[in-house]
């Protein structure tokens, strides 16, 4: 059931990015562009699995791209830093939906699939 729950949160939280993102009159194209560039993070595992698992956790986490939001939204440094984290947090809610997690011992193990 918790599963089940994460899931949901996760596309709730999707579609309020997108709703955010869209009425805001972002460029669709810039949210093509940038959706999928947190998963280059994946390209560490080419140096080592510790190395690959704390990058693409780094990338893959809501820490930095919420931190980002709030500060640009609280600052007003740059409109461009707040669709950047939209589409960030869009990407990693989408990975949770799907039920990709952060990576733990290697990377088909995700934090994901300890819920039952």
């Amino acid at each position: 059931m918790n599963k089940i729950i994460i899931h949901l949160e996760n596309l709730l939280l999707l579609f309020l990015c997108l709703f955010f993102y869209f009425q805001s009159d972002y460029p669709i194209v810039l949210f093509i562009i940038l959706f999928f560039v947190p998963d280059i993070s994946i390209a560490a595992y080419f140096i080592n699995k510790k190395i690959g698992k704390i990058v693409y956790n780094f990338f893959h986490s809501y820490s930095l791209p919420f931190l980002l939001l709030t500060i640009n939204l609280i600052a007003e440094i740059n409109l461009l830093l707040t669709a950047i984290a939209l589409i960030w947090i869009a990407h990693i809610a989408l990975d949770r939906t799907l039920g990709m997690g952060l990576k733990e011992e290697h990377f088909k193990k995700t934090h994901l699939q300890n819920l039952s």
